[in-house]
């Protein structure tokens, strides 16, 4: 990683906003919805089965195999893999009960013009600050600028943090004080205590990695490979990526949730956007993305 002073900041953001900035050309952007599709894709080529609206209802066990019963039918199998995180419910809501869920939106531009994508963000980096309530921006395939922060449009939060959202665009690109947003998401992070990831062994043949603060493509990739090693048992449990955890409900979930949720928006009520030359931001090196953005990711 690399240091850069406030002026080759600038030169690599468009914006004089941050005294600093960490460079990593290990790391870069792609497109989430993009990304899944293709390895579903490889999962049929390989002769899986996808089911999807089917959640897990009930799993029990019985002759060494293990029945998992879903709203539209069951399925048999040696092994069970829980992949579902913080959206976990059915038997394995402990997964989703040790886990703070915290908003995180998205607001994405119209494509920009050419003569706007040699000043903003010129070299493709994607980019994220270090303020408590967080800003990041990247650009995607087509040249939209996509902004995001803490918080979901939803009840009050839609009008308050989209208001946020153009205040803070003016303030590190003027150029883009007309801009108009063409789609907006919203989703949930889920946030462990320690901010670390978890391998659980929720019973035998019953195993999954969760809560990934945010950082799910890369090291969710790399689990899931982990995983599959452990069930053709080309590795054991030892030598896994992490070590087994014990499930840890967090207490007063639903309260600490709500407190993030308002937190945020009680943040980009009063707030402006970054403050200039006060904080540090992180670059990731562009690479490929895999598909043009349809803007329908949810």
């Amino acid at each position: 990683m690399e240091v850069l002073d406030a002026d080759e900041t600038e030169k690599r953001q468009g914006a004089r906003a941050y005294a600093a900035s960490l460079l990593d050309r290990r790391a870069g952007t792609l497109q989430p919805l993009a990304y899944a599709r293709g390895l579903a894709q490889a999962c049929l080529r390989a002769g899986a089965i996808i089911c999807t609206s089917s959640p897990v209802v009930a799993a029990g066990k019985k002759n060494g195999r293990w029945t998992v019963r879903t709203t539209n039918g069951a399925v048999e199998a040696e092994w069970v893999v829980v992949a579902t995180d913080a959206y976990s419910t059915g038997p394995w809501t402990s997964v989703r009960n040790e886990q703070v869920h915290l908003p995180y939106f998205n607001l994405a531009t119209k494509p920009l013009g050419a003569e706007l994508l040699q000043s903003i963000l010129p070299g493709r980096e994607g980019a994220w600050d270090t303020n408590t309530i967080l800003s990041s921006f990247r650009l995607d395939k087509a040249g939209r600028l996509v902004f995001g922060s803490v918080g979901a449009l939803r009840n009050t939060g839609t009008a308050i943090h989209k208001a946020w959202a153009r205040r803070a665009l003016s303030k590190l690109y003027p150029q883009l004080r007309d801009a108009e947003f063409e789609y907006e998401w919203y989703g949930q992070i889920g946030m462990t205590a320690n901010a670390m990831p978890r391998f659980h062994k929720f019973a035998q043949n019953v195993i999954g990695f969760s809560g990934y603060n945010g950082r799910g493509i890369s090291p969710g990739t790399v689990f899931g490979r982990e995983l599959a090693l452990l069930i053709l048992g080309e590795k054991t449990e030892t030598e896994l990526a992490l070590p087994q955890s014990e499930l840890r409900e967090i207490s007063s979930l639903g309260l600490r949730e709500a407190y993030y949720e308002a937190g945020a928006q009680i943040a980009h009520s009063c707030g402006k956007g970054p403050m200039p030359r006060t904080g540090i931001e992180r670059l990731n090196w562009p690479k490929n993305e895999p598909a043009t953005w349809d803007g329908r990711a949810r």
